[in-house]
């Protein structure tokens, strides 16, 4: 935890919060897991990959003397990764020539197992594009991607696209981890823990088709040609295959939702659907009957070309300020601390936000995509630097007391 930048307001919120996000230490985490002690209790290997996954790999090894060797690929590297590691650093949300040699140093590493070899495996958000080995050109694969993430479809729609043009997603780690045991350990930010979209499922049996990913191609207006191809269906590959949920959003909402004074709504996957949707039902919701609202998921938005600076909890936040004119402390977050800038989200008092700003300046600031420069500008940024746990993203309302209206 680096700095909180918020000279607005005094809140003790955002403290709690951070404190929240700094329980969920990897070290307990990996340290407490049952299934993960009696597998290791023979040599083994360690294959990482995705945003945070490295502190995991770490904590692991740190945890587990039976562990071998290990790779990880991750953005950020821990100061004290354990030497048995070998880190490789990777770019996100795009993928890039580095992403795809470093995942090629990852199928080598795999290769070098034995075939009686017992490997496990952390997945986390971010995978999708850290572990590549795409069917189409770079070029073609990035214009994919950036058109995907720009389209507002949701995460799973996206991954059936990623799987179906990428040989390591949909199942293509466990075919080359095939015939070693492995236990797959999945760290999620997806709605509903799904670990076949976690990203991108690379060791979990896929049920979408080549067909469906066509069609959801076919939407996107690329104007180029995509190709496609079938993920493993042949089940044999997965049958030494062990598929375990590490941790997700709830482990969180549990946390916070004994930070604030009863009573507290908590709804996990609530963001989960288009921003607009999400304004309709928080219109509904948000009323005097709690002190606390605690939501997660991962909104949905679809960005017009050359957009500001931003990312989905920015942005949120700027139309909850422009639809909501309600005594409330809005705070949005991203857990890893990276909400497509150096910002993890925004925290406000929304009427006195209200009072500083203009409509016509919000309407403006959205228009462009540009919520983290319209939040600089009023000093509501949280900064905290590189948070280890990728988990999901989070929307706290606070009701505030009438007299706290200045």
């Amino acid at each position: 935890m680096k700095q909180v930048s918020n000279k607005q307001m005094v809140s003790q919120t955002i403290e709690k919060i951070l404190e929240a996000l700094t329980a969920i230490d990897p070290k307990k985490v990996t340290a407490d897991n049952l299934v993960l002690k009696n597998f290791a209790k023979n040599e083994f290997y360690l294959v990482a990959v995705g945003k945070g996954s490295a502190y995991f790999a770490t904590a692991i090894a740190d945890n587990f003397p039976n562990l071998i060797s290990g790779i990880v690929l991750d953005i950020d590297k821990p100061d004290d990764i354990n030497d048995k590691l070998i880190f490789l650093p990777g770019d996100h949300p795009l993928s890039t020539k580095r992403n795809v040699e470093n995942s090629k140093k990852v199928s080598r590493f795999i290769e070098q197992i034995p075939g009686d070899g017992k490997i496990v495996t952390v997945v986390c958000g971010g995978s999708s594009a850290l572990l590549t080995d795409p069917i189409n050109s770079l070029d073609k694969t990035i214009k994919l991607n950036r058109k995907l993430l720009m389209s507002g479809l949701s995460i799973n729609e996206i991954n059936i696209v990623r799987k179906h043009t990428d040989r390591l997603k949909g199942g293509g780690l466990a075919e080359k981890y095939f015939p070693r045991k492995s236990l797959n350990l999945y760290v999620s930010d997806v709605p509903g823990n799904d670990l076949s979209i976690i990203g991108s499922g690379p060791t979990v049996f896929d049920r979408s088709t080549r067909e469906g990913a066509k069609e959801i191609i076919d939407q996107l207006d690329l104007n180029e040609r995509i190709e496609t191809f079938e993920t493993p269906k042949d089940t044999d590959i997965f049958k030494n295959v062990d598929n375990q949920l590490l941790l997700s959003a709830k482990n969180l909402i549990d946390i916070l939702k004994n930070t604030f004074p009863k009573p507290v709504y908590t709804g996990e996957n609530f963001l989960s659907k288009d921003q607009d949707q999400i304004i309709t039902n928080l219109k509904k919701l948000v009323n005097s009957d709690y002190q606390a609202y605690i939501f997660s998921g991962e909104s949905r938005l679809k960005i017009k070309d050359n957009p500001g600076i931003g990312g989905r909890n920015t942005h949120l936040g700027l139309k909850i300020l422009k639809e909501f004119d309600k005594n409330i402390e809005v705070i949005t977050f991203a857990s890893d601390g990276h909400d497509n800038s150096e910002a993890a989200g925004v925290i406000f008092d929304l009427l006195n936000l209200k009072k500083l700003s203009s409509a016509n300046e919000i309407k403006k600031y959205l228009e462009s995509f540009d919520s983290y420069n319209f939040f600089k500008k009023y000093d509501s940024l949280i900064i905290t630097g590189h948070l280890p746990v990728n988990l999901s993203d989070f929307l706290i309302i606070r009701q505030k007391s009438k007299d706290s209206v200045n």
